[in-house]
């Protein structure tokens, strides 16, 4: 692959001037000449009709792609149009966070981010550090639904519910619910409580303080 063609459209804090700097940079690494659309130019079709399956097509992030005037919402947009998009290009890029089609779990991540900042009506351009900050969330975000949801299957139903009454509910001997994930296995460690009640419920179980 020695071509790309990237897309730019301005946001009210981030020129195409500064994401044509951007995108020229994140090529120039891989040797690949490129070619720039800019909105204030050409329509976003004629990018899409011009890219070939022999080049990359290059945004400087993801949710520059999305249109926000159409019939379909933005993040609906963004989602059908990359669809469009990895169907005709070789790859496609996001070179802010330095992440293409072709590198699985890194690219959900990519869309990830860029649906989030969709929703929060975001046009400002994030540093490279900010970016895989929101990566690295949606990362976490996903292993906490794999995590959680391998404890609610039947195959760890015997453990599940050992670790409920021996730590979960047992307040006496864990008094908060930050004490007693200390003392679940390591993958378990890593949820918060919301997910935590999700496998084990509640922490109000028929553990009582002892006689004396």
């Amino acid at each position: 692959m020695r071509t790309a063609r990237a897309w730019l459209r301005a946001t009210p804090a981030w020129t195409e001037d500064e994401q044509e700097e951007l995108v020229r940079d994140w090529c120039a690494r891989r040797g690949l000449a490129v070619v720039i659309y800019r909105e204030s130019k050409a329509a976003r079709s004629m990018w899409l009709k011009a890219v070939r399956g022999t080049e990359a097509a290059v945004l400087p992030r993801l949710d520059i792609l999305a249109q926000r005037d159409g019939k379909r919402s933005p993040s609906a947009d963004l989602t059908i149009t990359l669809d469009d998009l990895r169907s005709r290009a070789g790859v496609v890029a996001d070179a802010t966070l330095d992440a293409t089609s072709a590198d699985g779990g890194r690219w959900q991540d990519a869309i990830a981010a860029a649906l989030g900042i969709i929703r929060a009506g975001g046009g400002r351009p994030l540093t490279k550090s900010q970016a895989r900050a929101m990566a690295r969330k949606s990362t976490d975000l996903r292993r906490a639904r794999s995590t959680v949801a391998l404890w609610k299957s039947e195959a760890k139903a015997k453990e599940r519910e050992r670790l409920r009454k021996r730590v979960w509910i047992n307040t006496v001997a864990f008094v908060n619910w930050v004490s007693a994930r200390a003392e679940l296995p390591d993958a378990l460690r890593e949820l918060e409580r919301r997910s935590l009640e999700r496998i084990f419920g509640g922490r109000t179980g028929k553990t009582r303080r002892p006689k004396t």
